[in-house]
């Protein structure tokens, strides 16, 4: 298991940015870890950009944290 914490500060687009940042490179990290590391010269912002509208539309792929 892996926890990870970032605070943050700012508006909701940076907002929106981080979170598709964060989950794009988690993803990428559990594809490295099965053996399946990115190719960084293929890479593009189509994921990011797919993330970060999901994000947006509150429809991310991912448990909700509930404090």
């Amino acid at each position: 298991m892996l926890r990870f914490t970032n605070e943050f500060r700012g508006d909701r687009d940076l907002l929106l940015d981080c979170l598709a940042g964060w989950h794009d490179h988690f993803e990428r990290l559990r594809d490295a870890l099965d053996g399946h590391p990115t190719d960084w010269r293929q890479w593009t912002t189509g994921r990011w950009n797919e993330l970060r509208e999901l994000y947006a539309q509150d429809a991310a792929p991912w448990p909700k944290w509930v404090p």
